[in-house]
């Protein structure tokens, strides 16, 4: 039996530029900036991925996800792929609460977790996951939730 096979090709698509003014991330504060700067006055939620080289220097960024105003549904694919695609050694991510309130949720605990141990099992290391909000605040969840960061 005879079977056709498609060909592809599995690439990003360069949707623009955008200036960034730090050389490395090396603090929350400086990962809130880029978010703040493309999401951070939305009225719903959204998450994006900071993808970072061998020395925490960005090099792509992806809105991957808009949800409705107080929710979104991730799924750690979606952040591998972009993280995998633009080879990546560590990713940030970051989403907004249109309520300004920082405030995790046990959802975002939980996703956090997941998407840390997908990373690790292709050797990217989750460095941080931001909440951002229109005012310019930002809350790290790996300095209030260490533990979700570590190998355990």
């Amino acid at each position: 039996m005879e079977v056709i096979m498609e060909i592809v090709e599995t690439y990003l698509k360069h949707k623009g530029t955008k200036r960034v003014y730090l050389d490395t991330i090396t603090s929350p504060e400086k990962g809130a900036m880029i978010f703040n700067q493309m999401f951070g006055d939305n009225s719903q939620e959204c998450l994006g991925v900071i993808c970072l080289d061998t020395k925490g220097r960005p090099t792509h960024y992806s809105t991957i996800y808009k949800g409705t105003t107080n929710h979104i549904v991730i799924s750690p694919k979606d952040i591998l792929k972009v993280a995998l695609l633009s080879n990546a050694t560590s990713v940030i991510l970051g989403h907004n609460h249109p309520s300004t309130d920082l405030t995790p949720s046990p959802h975002d605990i939980e996703t956090t977790r997941n998407i840390r141990k997908a990373c690790a099992t292709v050797d990217i290391n989750l460095i941080d996951h931001l909440i951002i909000n229109s005012k310019g605040e930002h809350y790290s969840i790996r300095e209030h939730y260490s533990k979700e960061f570590s190998e355990n």
